[in-house]
C-alpha cells in the first residue's frame, strides 16, 4: 500500500494558491429579503443563465465578475446564493 505524501510549501502564498485550485476557499451565503430582490433584478436583466437538472432540482447559474449565483428550485426549496472566491 502507498503512502501518500501531504504537499509542503514554503510560504502562505503557495498554500492558498493550492487551496485555490482545489476550491476550498469559495464562501457562500444566502441572499434574503431586499438584497436578494436587487440581485435577481440585476440577473434578470443579464439574460437566462447556465441551467442544470438533476431530477429534484433545477440550478441556475451566472458568473458576474469575481461573484458566481445559483438559483435553485424544486421539492420545497427556493434559494438564491452568492459564492465568492475568499482572497482575504
Amino acid at each position: 500500500m502507498t503512502q501518500l505524501k501531504p504537499p509542503e510549501f514554503k510560504t502562505r502564498e503557495e498554500a492558498r494558491a493550492f487551496l485555490k485550485r482545489a476550491g476550498l476557499l469559495k464562501t457562500t451565503r444566502v441572499l434574503e429579503g431586499d438584497e436578494r430582490k436587487q440581485v435577481e433584478t440585476m440577473l434578470r436583466l443579464l439574460g437566462p443563465g447556465e441551467e442544470s437538472n438533476s431530477q429534484r432540482f433545477w440550478t441556475t447559474e451566472w458568473v458576474v465578475g469575481d461573484k458566481t449565483y445559483h438559483h435553485t428550485t424544486g421539492e420545497g426549496i427556493d434559494e438564491l446564493s452568492e459564492i465568492t472566491e475568499d482572497d482575504v
